[in-house]
């Protein structure tokens, strides 16, 4: 399983998609255009991109550099219908409007052995390496950032406690744990 990574495309935030806005959602005509410009940005940089499937990760770039705050997947339909859906949309704009800076999406696109996009699986059942790279970018996610807007598969990675693995505690770590930290992290 190959994946590329894609991006970033910065989301049309200044022009007044529903991530930006005082009284929620701008008219359903302007949001669309705005929507199909992106895509078309997308298109023009990668050719079939929008109609693939992987993992995307929302950020928002600051001064201090970039910070995830949504990973999705798109592996029973495409980036294009998956990306923007109405949850989606509150999503970034909760975040989009508590934090300075622009907001950002990278696809990780799924690739075939000839190099082409991968295509999404009518069932979801065909992609299976899709969910686990999702599980996997959550987790790097909330190492770099706690606050991390993730509901699913979340509280388990934030709750389990493993000392110098998983959530370690500040102070010197037991012998048996500086081994396998040894092991597993160097």
């Amino acid at each position: 399983m190959i994946y590329e990574v894609f991006g970033p495309f910065e989301l049309p935030y200044r022009e007044g998609i529903v991530l930006k806005g005082t009284r929620g959602v701008p008219p359903k005509k302007d949001m669309m255009a705005q929507l199909n410009d992106f895509w078309d940005k997308v298109e023009n940089d990668h050719i079939g991109l929008s109609e693939a499937c992987g993992c995307y990760v929302f950020s928002i770039r600051a001064a201090k550099g970039c910070k995830p705050w949504y990973i999705g997947k798109a592996s029973k339909q495409s980036f294009r219908k998956e990306c923007f859906t109405a949850d989606k949309i509150l999503k970034y704009k909760g975040v989009a409007d508590s934090k300075h800076g622009t907001p950002l999406l990278h696809f990780i696109a799924r690739m075939t052995d000839g190099n082409k996009f991968s295509m999404p699986s009518k069932t979801g059942a065909g992609h299976l390496d899709i969910d686990f790279l999702e599980s996997e970018l959550i987790r790097l996610g909330l190492e770099r950032n706690a606050d991390i807007i993730n509901c699913q598969r979340t509280k388990m990675l934030k709750d389990i406690f493993v000392p110098g693995i998983f959530n370690p505690k500040p102070g010197k770590l037991h012998p048996a744990a500086q081994s396998l930290r040894d092991i597993l992290l160097k």
